[in-house]
């Protein structure tokens, strides 16, 4: 999927006319992307939902409301298009983001890249932080 969005991105940009997906594909292709997703919640009880749901919601929130918060100062400092922004540093999957980034005829390689450094950041955090960790402990244990 992820091949098809960077072919799709490449091949959007070589042409000279606006390319756009057929609606109904473009619909199904978020409904498999939603099934997929689903599938994945199958595992966990009604009770372990409801019980997490409000915290949930509640992340939800705070995570919109600084991306959104975060885009327009951004988006002030650039010039770069909001709308672009918003996708490019929205909480989601990089392949649901770039799709939407597509489907909405937005720069889906600027999308693409955010996401994937956004990613890059998140997973390293938790490695940096236990090498610091560590490195905290040896030191305290020297110490003594």
């Amino acid at each position: 999927m992820l091949t098809s969005l960077a072919a799709a991105t490449l091949i959007q940009g070589w042409a000279d006319i606006p390319l756009n997906f057929p609606l109904m594909l473009t619909e199904l292709s978020m409904v498999l992307i939603g099934m997929n997703i689903g599938n994945h919640f199958i595992v966990f009880p009604l009770s372990s939902l409801i019980k997490n749901i409000y915290s949930s919601a509640q992340v939800v929130v705070v995570n919109i409301v600084l991306t959104f918060l975060i885009t327009v100062f951004a988006s002030w400092i650039t010039g770069y298009d909001i709308s672009v922004l918003l996708l490019a540093w929205a909480p989601g999957s990089m392949e649901a983001m770039t799709f939407a980034a597509i489907t909405m005829n937005l720069d889906a390689g600027f999308v693409m890249s955010n996401h994937i450094i956004r990613m890059v950041i998140i997973q390293s955090i938790p490695s940096i932080a236990l090498f610091w960790q560590e490195r905290r402990q040896k030191r305290n244990s020297h110490l003594k």
